[in-house]
C-alpha cells in the first residue's frame, strides 16, 4: 500500500464557507444546512456519529433530541457535538458542505445543544478519541 489515506468527502474540517462574523465570546453552534439533498446530510450525519466519534444517543429513539425526528434536526445535533468538542474551531463545522455556523441557540424543548465561542483560529480539531 501507498501509505496515503482516503478521507471521506464528509471531514469536517474541510471548510470552503466564507468566514463567519462574530465577536469573541459570543455562543456559536454548528447546524445542518437546510434544501440540501438528504444524501448529503444522511453521509455526514453517518461520519459524525461514526468515524468522527460522537455521541449519538440523544438523538435515538425515546432519547431528549430524538424530536422533532427529522434528519436536519438530528443532523445538527451531531454537527454541534463534534464543533464544540472540538473547541469551536471553524474548520470543525463544514462537514463536506452541510453545516453552517449560527449565533442563534437550536436548543428546543428538552433538548439542549451544548455552546461554545466559535475560534478563528486557524490548524485542525482535536482528533476525534476513538
Amino acid at each position: 500500500t501507498s501509505g496515503i489515506v482516503s478521507v471521506p468527502s464528509v471531514y469536517p474540517i474541510i471548510n470552503g464557507g466564507a468566514p463567519v462574523a462574530a465577536q469573541p465570546g459570543d455562543p456559536s453552534w454548528c447546524v445542518a444546512k437546510g434544501g440540501l439533498p438528504e444524501t448529503s446530510l444522511q453521509a455526514a450525519l453517518d461520519y459524525a456519529c461514526g468515524i468522527g466519534g460522537v455521541d449519538c444517543s440523544a438523538i435515538q429513539q425515546g432519547a431528549p433530541c430524538y424530536d422533532p425526528d427529522t434528519l436536519q434536526s438530528h443532523a445538527s445535533y451531531a454537527f454541534n457535538s463534534y464543533f464544540q468538542r472540538s473547541t469551536g474551531q471553524l474548520q470543525s463545522c463544514d462537514f463536506g458542505g452541510t453545516a453552517v455556523i449560527t449565533h442563534v441557540n437550536p436548543s428546543s424543548g428538552s433538548c439542549t445543544f451544548a455552546s461554545g465561542s466559535a475560534s478563528s483560529t486557524t490548524g485542525f480539531p482535536k482528533s476525534p478519541n476513538p
